[in-house]
């Protein structure tokens, strides 16, 4: 039995190591490009979660610096329930206004999605297209026209865009290699990040 365990440990590794060198070996023409590099532990990542280079991670995370705020770029793999590759670009944030929540919007016809329905204050194409996550007043607060706009003009099928309480996050299907839309999936991560920066939602408010 332990023979066995064994085995499939072994095989499970390779697999994740072999996923992993396929992933990095797909951002290392974007990463030339910007002057960008590999993040190599999970504590200097701006999306921590994904744990770059740990046993059991199957991503490979590359950051630098984009329209002056720090920027990293995700290639990963979901799990055997999820056999889609994605790809995520994330760009921190300079300043988070006090009390501005965690909020999100995924794919709607995602298996797994998460959130609720558009509800009376958040009637919109991107209420109708994604499952919507966070209270009330940080949608409205992030989720103007304008952020809505670009992220239903983006060259890609999104999974999901993120406000974590730090960074800004667009997460799209595929393993992406063309410069052109991880270029477009920083942008639209910087005009979330400049919308939360303007936010005035104060806790208690």
């Amino acid at each position: 039995m332990w023979a066995n365990f064994l085995g499939c440990l072994a095989l499970v590794t390779l697999v994740i190591r072999s996923y992993r060198r396929r992933s990095r070996e797909a951002l290392v023409p974007y990463a030339s490009l910007r002057g960008w590099q590999k993040v190599p532990h999970s504590s200097e990542s701006i999306v921590p979660w994904t744990k770059p280079q740990k046993l059991w991670a199957t991503n490979a995370n590359v950051g630098g610096i984009w329209k002056g705020l720090r920027a990293e770029i995700v290639n990963f793999h979901r799990g055997e329930h999820d056999a889609e590759d994605r790809t995520m670009a994330a760009v921190a944030c300079a300043h988070v206004p006090q009390g501005l929540g965690w909020v999100s919007a995924m794919d709607a016809k995602f298996t797994f999605a998460t959130g609720r329905n558009a509800g009376s204050t958040q009637r919109s194409e991107l209420g109708r297209r994604f499952r919507l996550a966070g209270e009330d007043r940080d949608l409205q607060a992030i989720f103007t026209p304008n952020v809505e706009k670009a992220i239903l003009d983006f060259p890609g099928r999104i999974h999901q865009v993120m406000f974590d309480g730090k960074a800004a996050s667009v997460t799209w299907y595929g393993r992406e290699e063309a410069s052109a839309i991880i270029d477009a999936a920083l942008d639209l991560a910087v005009i979330i990040t400049r919308q939360v920066e303007a936010a005035t939602t104060i806790a208690g408010s």
